[in-house]
């Protein structure tokens, strides 16, 4: 069961703020617990975050789904207008707007949604520009196991304990056996089963690390885990989903 805890939050919300907002929307209706549909039709996918997914006809909702679109309908509705700052890139492959969205007072939603583990936190560049304020939140959550940081799955998994069943969003923890390149991308090696992969053209949201000098460190890595050519690998784009764990 999942715990929603509004005690949860102690930073100040508003931190996860831009110089201007780009527009004001009205929402029209909430589709689940990252997109809603605004009051001229177009959808609206948040930047930043990842919650459950809602299920149809032939899946169940995946746990949290219908509590992160419960939460967001309580925060949003018809009457009122709302700030949005769209990203860098505005629509995404599916035509939907890509935006962060604030609350009169300028609070910005995603950062409820991550503070209180409703919504797994979701980099995708260019749309970057408050992922380290995104961040913060989440490590609230899963410090204090909150939400769905409180499920088995998003728990820190040990490289010696990796399932090559293992599929969906983790946290994976342990050593660098080496750091190697292939012609598109950097890979940080945790010896033969588990890889983690940089693509050269994600390099500038990394500048702030010596990736070469990661080799026999501890590493934590967050993102979405998948299996090709028999070994488990996960794509790194931001610096936030990489974490170094001193000795």
């Amino acid at each position: 069961m999942l715990v929603f805890s509004p005690a949860a939050i102690s930073l100040d919300l508003r931190t996860c703020t831009a110089p201007a907002p780009s527009a004001e929307v009205k929402v029209a209706h909430i589709i689940d617990g990252d997109t809603v549909t605004l009051s001229n039709g177009d959808k609206l996918r948040l930047i930043g975050v990842d919650t459950p997914e809602l299920g149809n006809h032939k899946n169940a909702p995946e746990t949290g789904a219908t509590l992160a679109r419960s939460y967001l309908s309580e925060l949003l509705n018809k009457k009122t207008r709302y700030h949005v700052l769209y990203g860098q890139q505005k629509r995404d492959k599916y035509h939907r707007l890509l935006g962060h969205l604030f609350l009169r007072d300028g609070t910005n939603i995603q950062a409820l949604l991550l503070a209180r583990g409703l919504a797994l936190p979701l980099t995708i560049p260019p749309n970057s520009r408050l992922a380290d304020c995104y961040n913060e939140y989440a490590q609230q959550a899963i410090d204090k196991e909150i939400g769905l940081w409180a499920l088995p799955e998003k728990k820190i998994t040990f490289i010696n304990r990796l399932s090559e069943n293992t599929r969906g969003y983790r946290r994976i923890q342990g050593q660098v056996s080496g750091i190697s390149e292939s012609a598109s991308s950097i890979w940080i090696n945790f010896g033969p089963t588990f890889a983690a992969r940089i693509q050269r053209k994600d390099l500038i949201y990394f500048h702030n690390l010596d990736l070469f000098a990661l080799e026999n460190a501890t590493l934590e890595v967050r993102g979405h885990v998948y299996r090709r050519n028999k070994q488990s690998r996960m794509r790194l784009s931001h610096s936030v989903d990489l974490i170094i764990h001193k000795k």
